[in-house]
């Protein structure tokens, strides 16, 4: 008698969990939102991929088409299809929900209701990601940016993967004409040209990219897909730590081209950049922060745009210290997660390997015997990669510091890579020159590279957030990777015989 409650107790609530479980099998999912306008219906919010848009219900000339807005954003890229309808590129969506879409003639304006849907992040503390930083963060492939390079940039890849809502300063198709496989040295040297002399002996056939076709003057908005787009990924190819805190330097006409592109593209050519990369990260108020590359230009532009290996050139490490202790500063009054990769030596580079065969050369010529050409140069790379390390400290003690500040140990990633070797497929990826992971220009990554960059940044994110966020498919992006050794060969650029 005393025992029997107690097994009523359990026995009823037995029986109700059973019968919500049945009634839970018994209720239909809820259908997956579908539109007879659009294939497909539904996206993340990051966008950044063709949608089909069905137009056989209304008369328009799609050709008249001069713009298609999904929700409160624009679509870029519309190319007429054999079957009459449209396919377009969406760029997300600040806000998830079901959204309508206006086609606008000049004599017609369609409204489709609901005619798709933008899916939220999956985790609320991916609500506004936000990138800083430099070329690696911009995106750069073959020595110049572009929309491709945009496209594969790492953080809209992580993005991607959050389902985040994060807009780029996308260029035009062929804005800029970058390093082509037919534009490298015969093997085995494989030397690779200057993309600078390339650009200025291209400027002539350049100049209308950038050219108002209303008033005929110069024009940096003329060169984005969308110039009225507040942009996400703030990162500018050449800018150092100071300046994404500052401005770039008035005299660094190249950094404040891109910054204009980037963020500022209603400006004359001339006019200085009115706001930091900070200024406007503070601005928008991120949860999440991105960079790639805080460092990097620190550390190789100087040497790279000398062409020479000179440590020197390097910013020093007491005078990076305070630049650092202010962005973290900056960082502080933010309510954000903040994700920055720490700095390979830079020695791994091609382009730094190339000139430091350059420099034994150089050695040798000027009377130094071979053994000790070789071991300047070797002593000038230890220099180089050990700054490197002192910057990585400087990370390293911040992180220690701030809870909210995570280091991304790329060194391991890039340390794995070239003890074991990367196998992906059919593809052998390396560090070498054209080995699949840096470009043709030997400092910019390739499609592949940047990806396995975003797999790191996703990984780290997961551990430190608690978060399943799911990897980046690698395969995939290889298979189609243009600056892939097996899609280099194709196009006459064999690997395996340069050195």
């Amino acid at each position: 008698m005393n025992f029997k409650p107690r097994i009523d107790c359990k026995l009823g609530l037995l029986i109700s969990g059973l019968l919500l479980l049945c009634m839970a099998a018994c209720v239909d999912a809820p259908d997956p939102f579908s539109s007879p306008y659009t294939n497909p219906s539904t996206s993340g919010l990051t966008g950044y991929h063709p949608v089909r848009l069905d137009l056989s219900g209304h008369t328009v000339e799609l050709d008249a088409i001069h713009s298609v807005h999904f929700g409160s954003v624009r679509t870029y890229g519309h190319s007429p299809n054999p079957d009459g309808s449209l396919t377009v590129s969406v760029q997300g969506h600040p806000q998830p929900g079901i959204v309508d879409i206006r086609i606008q003639t000049a004599d017609a304006d369609i409204l489709l209701s609901e005619a798709f849907e933008y899916q939220g992040p999956v985790d609320l503390r991916f609500e506004t990601v936000v990138a800083i930083g430099a070329s690696i963060t911009q995106g750069v492939q073959r020595g110049v940016p572009s929309a491709q390079g945009s496209l594969n940039a790492p953080p809209l890849q992580v993005a991607r993967q959050l389902g985040a809502y994060f807009p780029i300063p996308l260029l035009k198709e062929d804005f800029l004409p970058g390093l082509r496989a037919e534009d490298i040295g015969e093997a085995p040297a494989c030397i690779i040209p200057d993309i600078t002399q390339i650009l200025v002996s291209q400027m002539g056939a350049l100049m209308p990219n950038l050219t108002d076709p209303e008033t005929g003057f110069f024009a940096f908005w003329v060169g984005r897909e969308d110039p009225d787009m507040e942009v996400h990924n703030l990162a500018v190819g050449g800018s150092n730590l100071k300046e994404m805190i500052e401005v770039p330097d008035s005299s660094n006409f190249g950094t404040q081209f891109v910054a204009h592109l980037v963020y500022e593209p209603y400006a004359a050519l001339l006019d200085p950049i009115e706001n930091s990369q900070i200024d406007k990260l503070m601005a928008l108020d991120p949860t999440l922060v991105l960079s790639f590359d805080l460092l990097y230009n620190d550390a190789v532009k100087a040497i790279v745009d000398e062409a020479v290996l000179d440590p020197s050139l390097m910013t020093a490490v007491d005078e990076l210290r305070p630049t650092l202790d202010l962005l973290v500063a900056h960082m502080a009054s933010l309510q954000a997660e903040v994700f920055v990769a720490d700095l390979p030596g830079p020695c791994v580079l091609p382009a730094i390997a190339d000139l430091k065969k350059n420099l034994i050369v150089d050695l040798i010529a000027s009377g130094m015997s071979n053994d000790a050409a070789e071991q300047e140069a070797a002593e000038r790379c230890q220099t180089i990669d050990a700054t490197a390390a002192a910057y990585n400290a400087l990370l390293y003690e911040q992180s220690q510091l701030h809870s909210w500040l995570h280091l991304v140990r790329i060194t391991d990633v890039v340390a794995e890579i070239i003890e074991n070797g990367l196998i992906i497929g059919d593809h052998l990826i390396s560090l070498q020159k054209f080995g699949g992971l840096v470009g043709l220009d030997g400092v910019h990554f390739t499609n592949t590279g940047y990806a396995l960059l975003a797999n790191a940044f996703i990984e780290h994110i997961n551990a430190d957030l608690g978060t399943k966020v799911p990897l980046i498919e690698i395969d995939d992006v290889v298979n189609a990777d243009p600056e892939s050794t097996l899609n280099l060969l194709e196009r006459g650029l064999d690997a395996s015989l340069c050195h």
